[in-house]
């Protein structure tokens, strides 16, 4: 990490890379325009990632309305198979929420359950 707060540093090459700014103000575009000039291999992974979690969070491919964190981007969340053991206890577990609080089916659909289930367990997928 650079001593100037300011400034990151590229962990592949060791140079030193403005980062606009700092706190909200720093921003990730140098360090990806660095990526995409000097290290393709890794820019290309790095943008498969941002595109295949883009498509996982929303269901769609990925658009510019958002920009990734690089923990984000380097970190997909993979989702559980609807078949999978775990995901199947999970399925039981909200179905049986939802008959012991009288709660309508289409409670899984509310953000904010939603937002619930992916900070608790962000490998089970709402379906």
């Amino acid at each position: 990490m650079s001593a100037d707060p300011k400034k990151a540093e590229c962990l592949l090459c060791k140079v030193s890379i403005s980062r606009g700014g700092v706190g909200r103000r720093a921003t990730t575009t140098n360090m990806v325009t660095h990526l995409k000039g000097k290290h393709e291999k890794e820019f290309k992974s790095y943008e498969e990632r941002k595109s295949a979690l883009a498509k996982s969070t929303t269901g769609t491919p990925a658009s510019s309305s958002k920009q990734l964190t690089l923990e984000q981007a380097f970190n997909p969340v993979k989702f559980w198979d609807i078949e999978d053991k775990r995901a199947m206890k999970l399925h039981y577990a909200v179905a049986e929420m939802i008959a012991v609080d009288n709660l309508p089916i289409s409670h899984v659909e509310n953000e904010g359950f939603r937002r619930v289930m992916a900070k608790t367990q962000p490998h089970y997928q709402v379906h």
